[in-house]
């Protein structure tokens, strides 16, 4: 139940994200310079908080302008994440030099 918590809070990140993007034209702003939610939205405060209840540990985050990945440990094993292009499942490839779920 505490995985599946964490898996919806990531993937309610994505209707956050869109709303910045049709703002913004950009996905950069959701993320913070230490990789996790950026505060200043309080909807992403809010997920990001959500999620350390669940696993003591920050949700990663990595955007650009045009594209963004989060994701976060799960408490049994492994890690979730979710992307821009649709992507959402147990996967650990979300990184400052991959801004995708997807494997190099």
């Amino acid at each position: 139940a505490i995985d599946s918590r964490i898996a919806s809070s990531l993937t309610e990140t994505r209707k956050i994200a869109e709303m910045v993007f049709s703002s913004e034209l950009s996905y950069a702003s959701i993320c913070d310079a230490s990789h996790s939610f950026n505060e200043s939205n309080s909807e992403l405060k809010r997920l990001k908080d959500d999620i350390k209840k669940f696993n003591d540990e920050n949700p990663s985050c990595y955007a650009a302008e045009k594209r963004y990945c989060v994701q976060a440990k799960m408490r049994t094993e492994g890690y979730y994440c979710v992307d821009n292009s649709g992507i959402a499942g147990y996967i650990a490839n979300c990184s400052g030099t991959n801004i995708s779920c997807s494997a190099l």
